[in-house]
């Protein structure tokens, strides 16, 4: 199943979006026994830093006391996660919604094979101005990294699957940007991909307390397209809070061939917390060599 995970959307609305609503910023804080907690308040800066990259055209929000609003909200922006209508008294609808959508400066060539997971590809060659890296963990053999930029001011980055999935990507995307060297590489041969939507699992946040606010309901979604023109990016994030509520926790020759399961991350040059990030399974990527 593919995986995803970006904090942009979710530090987004729960910390400018709520302000802007409620005139005054929720204190969130995190369970100390929460993983996922106390990782949104730990990149909620990086996070934030990202978010003030994009306009209004990439990253939107919305926020109220009633549910229907907040969830017509997440209809017109095409994604199905609905939030459970829990009253108006003393409640607070949040959503944000992230849109990448990057094309490469030269779209890629159809007709190429990769034989080990038996999908169809496309080839983006130097002129689509690809870059090799190369990456030398701690314990383990060093692994190639391939960047490819798009017009829109982001980078798709490629590798083998490392073995982390879930939240845990993005640290271990911002470990391998940050340490990443430069080598010499020609271009890339990539599958094609378009995973319409997945769950993002964020139950965790379910009983995050911020001063006198208790989240109620969290909930997420992603979407993931790659064809030889363009990569894109989206998802949704949204959640609900009550204030007053009782605190409480719950538990070519040097091609790069991405013949393997893609390990993705989106980038912003000057920032090593990636903007997202995903693993997808080679059995579901897409049999097309592109997807228009």
């Amino acid at each position: 199943m593919a995986t995803f995970a970006t904090s942009v959307p979710v530090a987004y609305a729960l910390w400018p979006t709520s302000t802007q609503y409620l005139g005054s910023e929720i204190p969130w804080g995190a369970d100390p026994n929460n993983s996922l907690q106390r990782l949104m308040i730990t990149l909620k800066d990086p996070s934030l830093a990202l978010a003030s990259t994009m306009d209004n055209s990439v990253l939107r929000a919305c926020a109220s006391n009633s549910a229907a609003v907040v969830n017509k909200f997440l209809r017109d922006e095409k994604f199905t996660i609905q939030l459970t209508d829990a009253g108006s008294l003393n409640m607070l609808y949040c959503a944000a919604v992230m849109k990448l959508l990057g094309k490469f400066l030269v779209p890629g060539t159809s007709g190429y094979y990769l034989d080990k997971i038996g999908k169809k590809a496309f080839r983006l060659g130097r002129d689509s101005r690809v870059k090799h890296y190369m990456f030398r963990p701690q314990i383990g053999e060093s692994f190639r990294i391939v960047e490819v930029p798009t017009m829109a001011g982001f980078s798709l980055l490629v590798a083998r699957p490392t073995g982390v999935t879930g939240w845990d990507m993005l640290i271990d995307w911002s470990q391998m940007t940050f340490f990443m060297k430069e080598v010499e590489g020609n271009g890339v041969i990539l599958p094609s991909a378009q995973i319409d939507e997945a769950k993002v699992d964020v139950k965790a946040l379910v009983g995050m307390t911020g001063g006198e606010w208790m989240i109620q309901e969290a909930l997420m979604a992603a979407k993931f397209g790659l064809t030889r023109k363009e990569v894109k990016f989206e998802a949704a994030f949204a959640f609900s809070a009550k204030r007053g509520g009782d605190p409480q926790h719950n538990p070519e020759q040097n091609d790069y061939i991405a013949d393997h399961d893609l390990y993705f991350a989106l980038v912003r040059q000057g920032h090593v917390l990636p903007i997202a990030v995903g693993l997808i399974p080679a059995d579901e990527l897409s049999d097309a060599s592109d997807v228009e």
